[in-house]
C-alpha cells in the first residue's frame, strides 16, 4: 500500500508562514501548502517525488484530516503527487481539461507513472504498483470561494505561465499562493506561456492586499517579487521582439537570445538546458508574432 517509505523518516521540512498556513518550499518540485480550517486541512498542490509526497502526507496529518486538495495547474510537478495524498481534488476547468494532455516537452507522465517514478526517484519504483492518478472532482470556471467559518479562500484562475493558473488567496491573512505565475530564485518556465497575459496577471496581483506571496517554486517572499517577475517576463519578450525586428527566423531565435529564465536553472533540469531554452524561445517567438498580427 502507498505510505511506507524509509526515505521519508527524519526529514520534516514543513514551515509555518502564518498561523494555520504551512508550506514546503523544497526545490526540485513545486512549493506546496497546507491551510488549516475549522473543517479540516486544505492542500495546495502536491510534491512530484513519491518520497516527498509521502513525507508531506505524514506532516499534514498532524494538522488534521485533509478535506480538499487544490491543483493550481496541470503540470506534472503540481499534480503527480495527487495519487499519494488525500482530499477531494479541486481545479479550474482549464486545468481539468489539460490534465491528461501531452506537451511540447513530451508525453504526459500520467500515462506511464512507473516509468516516470523510475526517472525522478531511484529506489521508489515499488511505489508505482499501487499508484493511481487522481483527477479533479470539483471544477470551477474563473473563480470560486471556499468558506470555513471566518476563513475565506478565494480561487482565481489567471493566465500567464499557462492558460489558467489558479491563485489561492487568503484575503484576511493577506497571503497569496501565486502558483507558477510567480517564481522566486529558480528558472522561470515559458514553454506554455502567454507573456502578455502574464504581465496583466502580475498587475492583478499588485491590486490585491498582499503581505506574503507563496511562489509556485521557491521560498515565500513579499510583493516586491512582482516587479522582478515583470522584469523577467518583459525582458524575455523584448529580446524576442528585437530579434524578430532584425529578421531572425523562428528556427534561429534560440541562438540569437541569451538566457531567458531570469534565475538559475534547477540542477535536475540542467542536462536539458539547451532544449528548454529553444522551447522557451520558440514559444515566445510565436506569441510575439501572433500578438503583432492581432494588432495590425
Amino acid at each position: 500500500m502507498l505510505g511506507r517509505c524509509s526515505a521519508c523518516r527524519g526529514r520534516e521540512s514543513m514551515q509555518q508562514v502564518a498561523p494555520g498556513v504551512h508550506i514546503d518550499p523544497d526545490l526540485g518540485g513545486c512549493t506546496v501548502g497546507a491551510i488549516e480550517t475549522v473543517h479540516g486541512v486544505v492542500l495546495v498542490d502536491t510534491p512530484k517525488q513519491p518520497s516527498r509526497a509521502l513525507r508531506w502526507r505524514s506532516e499534514v496529518a498532524s494538522l488534521g484530516s485533509v478535506e480538499y486538495l487544490i491543483n493550481t495547474e496541470h503540470h506534472i510537478d503540481h499534480v503527480f503527487g495527487n495519487g499519494f495524498l488525500p482530499g477531494t481534488v479541486v481545479a479550474s476547468r482549464v486545468t481539468a481539461s489539460l490534465f491528461w494532455e501531452d506537451s511540447v516537452l513530451g508525453r504526459n507522465p500520467l500515462h506511464d507513472p512507473a516509468a516516470y517514478i523510475s526517472t525522478i526517484e531511484h529506489g521508489a519504483e515499488d511505489l508505482a504498483d499501487d499508484y493511481k492518478p487522481r483527477v479533479p472532482e470539483i471544477i470551477f470556471d474563473g473563480s470560486m470561494t471556499l468558506s470555513f467559518g471566518e476563513l475565506q479562500i478565494d480561487l482565481l484562475a489567471l493566465p500567464g505561465h499557462v492558460s489558467a493558473a489558479t491563485a489561492v488567496y487568503l484575503r484576511g491573512e493577506r497571503i497569496l499562493f501565486a502558483g507558477d505565475n510567480v517564481f522566486n530564485g529558480t528558472m522561470v518556465w515559458f514553454h506554455e506561456a502567454d507573456p502578455y497575459l502574464w504581465l496583466e496577471t502580475l498587475d492583478v496581483f499588485r491590486s490585491m492586499e498582499i503581505e506574503t506571496i507563496i511562489p509556485g517554486h521557491g521560498e515565500p517572499v513579499g510583493p516586491e517579487i512582482l516587479d522582478e517577475m515583470s522584469r523577467i517576463v518583459q525582458g524575455a519578450m523584448n529580446g524576442v521582439s528585437q530579434a524578430i525586428d532584425k529578421g531572425i527566423p523562428r528556427d534561429g531565435i534560440a541562438d540569437a537570445l541569451g538566457y531567458l529564465g531570469g534565475w538559475p536553472i534547477e540542477k535536475e533540469h540542467a542536462p536539458r538546458a539547451d532544449e528548454l531554452h529553444e522551447v522557451f524561445a520558440k514559444r515566445l517567438y510565436d506569441q510575439v508574432v501572433t500578438h503583432r498580427a492581432s494588432q495590425a
